[in-house]
């Protein structure tokens, strides 16, 4: 749900600036009540479509979580949030790991399924063969 939001915040700032030139990711967020609660529903609405086909986990992020999301470090280029997502995740048995983000990183994490919009992303899977897409 962090990821998402993130991702829908970032873009729906990204539309606002279009017209508001002048403002701040920050300001956007704290000063713009109207744009807030128009973001609130849009993330909350997005979300209830994940929860429909998801697989609801607990994640701890304990000593054991913390210390294997450092093995992972030696080997993913991934940053300490990323990893500890990624190993709480396989350590809750969800089954197979699918993530929403933009983030570049998780493209180099072998056995994941990524969803994303962003291009440089996509165009790197499909020269990997990995690009699958909804019919």
């Amino acid at each position: 749900m962090a990821e998402l939001a993130h991702i829908i915040e970032k873009n729906e700032y990204e539309i606002y600036r279009q017209s508001n030139s002048n403002i701040t990711q920050k300001e956007y967020r704290h000063n713009y009540p109207t744009e807030r609660l128009k973001l609130v529903a849009e993330v909350e609405s997005s979300w209830r479509q994940v929860k429909v086909t998801a697989v609801p986990v607990n994640l701890n992020v304990n000593d054991d979580t913390t210390d294997s999301a450092l093995n992972r470090f030696k080997n993913q280029a991934l940053d300490g949030y990323d990893l500890l997502i990624l190993e709480a995740i396989s350590r809750a048995g969800a089954g197979d790991i699918k993530i929403i983000t933009d983030d570049i990183d998780y493209i180099v994490v072998p056995g994941i399924q990524v969803f994303t919009s962003r291009r440089y992303i996509i165009e790197e899977a499909a020269r990997q063969g990995k690009l699958q897409v909804r019919a």
